[in-house]
């Protein structure tokens, strides 16, 4: 993959043809060009251009392409478009696949949910079916839109740089390859081979932050401020980014200390000393590997916790960025907060799949989840009790309870099964041992993902 720190503002394109622009950044952005990719498709103007535009590049690079849509059932006609779309990629001759966001849906804050929902349903798809990158069509617009946003919310220098063209989510690789393309050159591509697009009636709906700032946008327009003078002050900012992010990469690489249990131990010393752009970036990067939170806290909870951070004497434990942070002598141990986290989550198939964002879980065995369902969940407190009775010496690994009630377990219908980091399955009853048989479902490997590509959409610093 190229750089992840890349940014592109090139709305003009000089005058070159957009097919002709969007090929050869592909090859740019896929330096590793994976065998399969995936490219996220609503039926919109923009992410219908992009598939387009994949497509004739995919002809000569022989990358298989595979179109997915999501239908978040928060509309009527919702079922109809995502099957629109899967005719029109039906006529293109394009694999297509409808994703379903199944499930209670929230009261409040329905489009941060719906966009959390929406990423991991396209990500666990692209783990179980080897696609090695997501697609996704944001436009010079939307960064303009992502900037003012953030700005609006008091972001600082990250959060103004606004989004990458190269990042990753949930362990995926992210493309966006338009965001130096305005709108209006796409809705041109599709008019010029007569492709028709639908329009989401919310981006009209003014109970929307991003549409009302979209509002804005087009009067800032008129003062000069447009949506290429915005993406290249986002651009700026991104550069002075990337810098930042190298020093934090170097300082947390030699400094953190990361288990495979998913927790981290850094010096307290190192955020009382480090210059606090510094130090906040540290603290950042730790939680976001180990919380695996899409955004940062926001700015003025990261400087109240990199304060409590620093002290010394009467250190009082706290939660920030979905972590607890706790003191262990002249250390800080920073571990996932479980409270309020949802129950575990019930594997569908014995495929491999992320949980909670952070790690990598594949597993082995036969698996009949009709007879005996099987799902991955936290250890919690009474599975570490659990966990010392079957096995009183897990006491020697020098694993505090807190972090290991974070640990990743596999349950079934009777309760705690496995937890691979202690090296522990559920004892026979009457034998008192771990009964195996070679096709006994189990994990086959959980692999923590502590090292996202450097973090983006932060919100603060």
């Amino acid at each position: 993959m190229a750089d992840p720190g890349l940014s592109l503002v090139s709305p003009s394109g000089g005058g070159v043809p957009i097919k002709s622009r969007v090929g050869p950044l592909l090859d740019l952005l896929l330096r590793e060009q994976p065998d399969h990719l995936a490219v996220a498709v609503s039926g919109g103007v923009d992410s219908l251009a992009l598939a387009w535009l994949a497509n004739a590049w995919r002809r000569e690079s022989r990358c298989q392409l595979t179109v997915l849509t999501v239908d978040h059932g928060l509309r009527p006609s919702s079922d109809h478009e995502a099957r629109q779309v899967a005719a029109w990629m039906a006529r293109w001759g394009l694999p297509h696949h409808i994703l379903r966001w199944d499930g209670e849906k929230p009261p409040t804050g329905i489009q941060d949910a719906a966009r959390q929902a929406r990423y991991k349903l396209l990500t666990d798809w692209c783990w179980e079916n080897d696609a090695g990158a997501l697609l996704v069509a944001h436009t010079l617009e939307d960064q303009a839109e992502t900037f003012l946003m953030r700005l609006l919310r008091g972001s600082g220098g990250d959060g103004l740089a606004a989004m990458r063209a190269v990042s990753r989510i949930n362990g995926l690789p992210l493309i966006r390859p338009l965001l130096g393309v305005e709108k209006r050159e796409l809705m041109g591509v599709l008019r010029d081979v007569g492709q028709d697009w639908i329009e989401d009636p919310s981006n009209q709906d003014d109970q929307f932050a991003r549409v009302r700032v979209r509002r804005w946008s087009s009067t800032l327009a008129g003062l000069g401020l447009d949506a290429g003078r915005i993406g290249r002050l986002a651009a700026n900012f991104g550069t002075l980014r990337t810098s930042l992010e190298d020093v934090t990469r170097d300082a947390v690489s030699d400094l953190v200390n990361f288990d495979s249990g998913g927790w981290a131990e850094l010096p307290q010393g190192l955020l009382c000393r480090a210059p606090d752009i510094l130090a906040r970036r540290i603290l950042l990067s730790v939680l976001r590997s180990v919380g695996g939170k899409y955004h940062a806290p926001r700015s003025d909870r990261v400087t109240r916790g990199l304060a409590k951070c620093r002290v010394t004497s009467a250190f009082q434990a706290f939660s920030l960025g979905g972590c607890i942070v706790r003191q262990k002598g002249h250390s800080l141990i920073i571990y996932r907060e479980e409270r309020g986290k949802a129950p575990p989550t019930e594997l569908p198939s014995a495929d491999r799949f992320v949980w909670r964002g952070r790690f990598m879980c594949e597993f082995q065995g036969k698996m009949d989840k009709d007879k005996t369902p099987y799902s991955v969940g936290p250890l919690l407190d009474q599975g570490w009790r659990k966990a010392i009775v079957w096995d009183p010496t897990v006491r020697r690994l020098g694993i505090c309870h807190d972090c290991a009630a974070t640990l990743p377990a596999l349950y079934d219908v009777d309760g705690l099964l496995e937890v691979p980091r202690l090296g522990l399955r559920r004892p026979d009853l009457l034998s008192g041992t771990p009964t195996e048989y070679p096709d006994r479902f189990r994990f086959k490997s959980v692999r923590f993902m502590k090292c996202f590509a450097p973090i983006e959409l932060r919100k603060s610093l």
